[in-house]
């Protein structure tokens, strides 16, 4: 277009500018503090949690017997007098991510893994969205009952294969992509075993020591450290020479690389020994 060669010919050069930095960068760092700002994260998460909790409760919102009035009847109408359930809506989840691990296009299953992992952290949200620290919770008691509601949503996820299919995910699909599906399965398996779980443990043990005996869990963990440590050397060159901000691939990096160690000590936590002399000795790989 005429108007577009006109801009080109008045746009000026700034790219041979000391520290000069372009507008896709400067998009990118807009968007990572946009991300990183508590008061969207908390908003987002707060919708999130509130279409969750409707799922859960679904047993509420289609139970004929549980609506008793013509306006609830009218709300949440239940044709052929279908009873849905938040256990039954898991079900089909673990059932469309078994038929679909290997499809080309991962929404759908990024999507059902976001769903549990808001199913799992929603325990410790604030109304406003936030998440707390178990460690806040002054109570001893009062704590040790959130603890062992953590763990019976956890439990129960494992009895449904929910760990199955998340480790599978991992163990099939590309690591060191931000946001695919083993990168948002590997976030599912870290809310699945926070604070110690022994019986979600031993669940991705027996995935590991019985099906994936090829270890394509370890060997994506594997690239994943692998990848942090080559940004790491990069890095460390560069700045013998100069200083010069993280990009936001290198913080990426960094970010799975945190995330795969955190991983690891949780698989461990509770002093769980079997997992600790597994991973010490990888058998795998001996």
């Amino acid at each position: 277009l005429p108007q577009v060669a006109a801009l080109k010919e008045e746009a000026i050069d700034f790219s041979s500018i000391h520290n000069y930095v372009s507008p896709a960068e400067m998009l990118s760092y807009f968007t990572t503090a946009l991300s990183t700002n508590p008061l969207v994260t908390n908003k987002i998460a707060k919708r999130r949690f509130t279409f969750v909790g409707l799922m859960e409760a679904a047993s509420e919102h289609t139970d004929p017997n549980t609506l008793k009035t013509r306006k609830q009847k009218k709300k949440f109408p239940t044709p052929y007098a279908v009873k849905i359930s938040w256990e039954a809506l898991v079900l089909r989840m673990v059932k469309y991510v078994k038929a679909h691990n290997y499809d080309h296009d991962e929404t759908h299953l990024i999507r059902i893994f976001k769903v549990l992992i808001a199913h799992l952290v929603k325990a410790r949200s604030r109304e406003d969205g936030s998440i707390y620290e178990i460690d806040e919770i002054d109570d001893i008691i009062e704590r040790a009952e959130k603890l062992k509601h953590i763990a019976h949503l956890q439990n129960t996820l494992d009895g449904q294969e929910v760990v199955e299919v998340v480790l599978t995910a991992i163990a099939t699909h590309v690591a060191g992509i931000a946001g695919n599906c083993s990168d948002v399965a590997t976030e599912l398996l870290q809310e699945l075993i926070r604070f110690g779980n022994t019986k979600v443990q031993n669940a991705a043990l027996k995935y590991m020591k019985e099906i994936d005996k090829d270890g394509h869990v370890m060997d994506f963990m594997w690239v994943r450290l692998q990848g942090a440590l080559d940004i790491v050397r990069d890095r460390m060159e560069r700045s013998a020479i100069a200083f010069e901000p993280m990009s936001t691939f290198q913080r990426s990096e960094y970010g799975e690389a945190t995330q795969t160690l955190e991983l690891f000590s949780l698989l461990c936590e509770g002093h769980n020994f079997n997992m600790q002399e597994w991973l010490r000795e990888q058998p795998l790989r001996a």
